[in-house]
């Protein structure tokens, strides 16, 4: 406003009003400042609007006046430099704790920096007390193992930033933030992390106990045609043809008669034991798979789940392959290998009954746009349809418990529709617009798009084109405050679905056996505020979120690659902080850099070690997709090289025999060790 010249007296005038009324109300009530930490917390925002006011009206005072000297804003400065060391102190007030459960009470904001284990050298390179660099604190979780820990012993010892003895060093120090109970707070390590980029250093992060790293196994029990494993082509989808309008072929879609064998070939064609021993020589220690509601309930003969005719006729064939149980052997023999070498299972359930959204890892493409699914009705009810889902986890439930350890957890549902809700991404969003008008497929005026009928209402839809221009004009300002809101009705009627999901499975879960709830990760601050799933009613609940991006075109330079992830980062980063829950990226890929081939420079191993890492710092891991394809960069497992740089998986997972076997990230309570002596994993 000042350099468009709409600054006027008036408006300074109501800012030093607000700034004085604003202070004068919090000279009033600092007695209250530090009773507990919602009012603290509360005190604290109202205090910075105060500080911004008085900054911002003395300057535009000045601007107006004319004033080019300084006097003003030293004045402002001073007031503000004090100000900002009283709430320091106030915050340092509020965080004061002598034990860790008595500092993870606090609240938000304070944290339990720690020292653990024996280490002269840290006494000599970072803190002889240790008490200036442990204790209850505000600091910055993810700035202190650089800041506070690498930082001075790289000073202090005059060493190389990978020198084992500094990582050793560097080591000994770890974090905690509170969780959904005493004994599910979030804690990490530090640890040495040293970017494999080109001209790039190494750095200290923190890195939760024995993190997750993770491969899907994807593509066996919903085959993709897009994946091209072994058989694909040859059999699986010979003849088949996608329906008109549909963007992929489906499994949905393959109406021969010898469908079932051609499936039962395709299972023993991809399903074999040097598959798990290649995943552990890479250095994982889990498997993601994912399964759909057919290879886990039947539904009686005739029926599918509901929808269309045509649609249900579709559903019936995936049906017909074979019953749930005669999918139980290739089931039972995933399990069988993954415990042989030693790796952990996560079953997803991948494909709802109707379909989370219209897309073909559903096992069902649905047309033009993701929008057009049956799982839940329009208008957010629990239909039949989750009734079947509900089901389906259940029976995942069960033979999660029948195989003891070698299950981890079981995921709820992949994908649900939604996650190009942001404004900056909203291209996806303004396409299936484009395809819904009115919020109905174009041309076919009885196929809801219910997805966009739950993320906007009735009046809403009346003028998509007027949706459509506010997009494109959010988008170009960079404003999502300016993009039309979009209602969370799919999401609560998701909340629901899992709430009463988890009641299910916990009749045969333990509630420390990992419950997972995944979404995209423009919905997890909705998830942290509103999810309400506690240790106590609920069980362990993690929750999981996928980092993809489609840049067109690929982006093949490394800086710019990585720096396309920054938002969504973030978001991840502040879901760690504000949240009681902790996180899995359990999809993520190397996607859209280049074509993979000899030709293709980009560093793939450097942005897979950066990926990993990153996800390392903000949650407990994360799972790759996928183990092969036909397209070496979603398939970076299998092989040795993507594009003409080796893939070095074991360095980029970093694995120490002696952490082999120990309880993963999740699964181990907050009593646990975080590793063998001398060997933090």
């Amino acid at each position: 406003k000042l350099k468009r010249g709409e600054i006027t007296e008036n408006i300074c005038a109501i800012m030093k009003q607000e700034s004085a009324e604003t202070q004068h109300f919090l000279a009033a009530e600092e007695g209250t400042l530090a009773r507990t930490p919602q009012t603290f917390n509360w005190h604290r925002a109202v205090r910075f609007f105060a500080l911004a006011t008085l900054i911002v009206g003395a300057l535009c005072v000045t601007a107006i006046s004319g004033v080019r000297g300084s006097s003003l804003l030293q004045t402002v400065t001073s007031k503000t430099k004090a100000s900002l060391e009283d709430q320091q102190q106030l915050v340092a007030a509020q965080c004061a704790a002598d034990t860790e459960d008595a500092c993870l009470k606090l609240g938000d904001g304070c944290y339990w920096f720690s020292y653990i284990g024996d280490c002269p050298n840290c006494d000599k390179w970072v803190s002889q007390d240790k008490g200036d660099v442990t204790g209850c604190r505000d600091w910055d979780p993810f700035a202190y193992c650089q800041d506070q820990i690498l930082t001075k012993a790289v000073e202090a010892s005059k060493k190389d930033r990978d020198d084992p003895d500094l990582v050793d060093v560097v080591q000994h120090y770890h974090v905690a933030r509170r969780g959904g109970s005493t004994d599910l707070a979030k804690k990490m390590f530090c640890s040495v992390w040293c970017d494999p980029m080109e001209g790039s250093s190494c750095f200290g992060q923190p890195k939760a106990y024995n993190s997750l790293r993770g491969v899907n196994y994807g593509g066996r029990f919903i085959p993709e045609a897009f994946l091209g494993l072994y058989g694909t082509g040859e059999y699986l989808f010979k003849g088949v043809e996608a329906p008109n309008g549909s963007r992929a072929q489906s499994i949905c879609d393959i109406e021969d008669d010898d469908a079932g064998s051609r499936m039962s070939s395709f299972l023993d064609d991809n399903i074999k034991e040097e598959h798990f021993t290649r995943i552990v020589e890479q250095g994982f220690n889990i498997i993601r798979l994912p399964l759909g509601y057919w290879n886990l309930i039947d539904l009686p003969p005739g029926q599918t789940p509901d929808g269309p005719p045509e649609v249900k006729k579709r559903w019936a064939r995936i049906q017909g392959f074979m019953k749930a149980a005669e999918y139980r052997k290739w089931i039972d023999r995933v399990f069988e290998f993954a415990g042989k070498a030693g790796l952990r299972v996560l079953p997803d359930l991948h494909s709802a009954p109707g379909g989370q959204s219209g897309n073909e890892c559903t096992g069902c493409d649905q047309g033009p746009t993701d929008a057009i699914f049956w799982f839940l009705e329009s208008d957010g009810t629990l239909g039949r349809n989750a009734l079947l889902a509900q089901k389906a986890i259940t029976e995942m439930a069960k033979l999660c418990a029948a195989k003891g350890d070698t299950c981890y957890g079981i995921e709820l549902l992949n994908e649900p529709y939604g996650g190009h809700v942001d404004t900056l991404y909203d291209e996806p969003l303004r396409k299936d617009l484009e395809a819904c008008p009115n919020g109905v497929l174009l041309g076919k005026d009885d196929v809801k798009c219910s997805g966009l009928q739950m993320f906007y209402t009735a009046e809403q839809l009346k003028d998509t084109e007027d949706l459509i221009t506010k997009l494109n004009a959010s988008r170009r300002a960079k404003k999502s405050e300016d993009a039309p809101p979009v209602r969370p009705l799919f999401r609560e009627a998701l909340r629901e679905f899992y709430k009463r999901s988890m009641t299910a499975a916990r009749t045969v879960l333990n509630k420390d056996k990992p419950i997972v709830v995944m979404d995209w990760p423009q919905w997890l601050k909705w998830w942290g505020q509103n999810a309400g799933y506690t240790y106590e009613d609920h069980g362990r609940v993690i929750f999981a979120t996928h980092m993809y991006k489609f840049p067109d075109p690929a982006l093949s330079d490394q800086q710019a690659a990585r720096d396309y992830f920054y938002r969504d980062l973030q978001i991840v980063r502040d879901f760690w902080k504000d949240s009681d829950y902790e996180l899995i990226v359990t999809e993520y890929a190397l996607n859209s850099h280049g074509s993979g081939k000899d030709d293709d420079n980009f560093d793939y191993h450097a942005f897979a070690d950066w990926s990993v890492n990153q996800y390392n710092q903000f949650g407990l891991g994360s799972m790759i997709w996928n183990f092969d394809s036909y397209w070496v960069a979603w398939g970076s497992v299998a092989l040795s090289k993507v594009g003409n740089v080796d893939m070095e998986w074991p360095k980029i997972n970093g694995i120490t025999a002696e952490c082999k076997g120990r309880p993963l990230a999740g699964e181990a309570s907050g009593s646990d060790s975080p590793g063998p002596t001398g060997k933090l994993c």
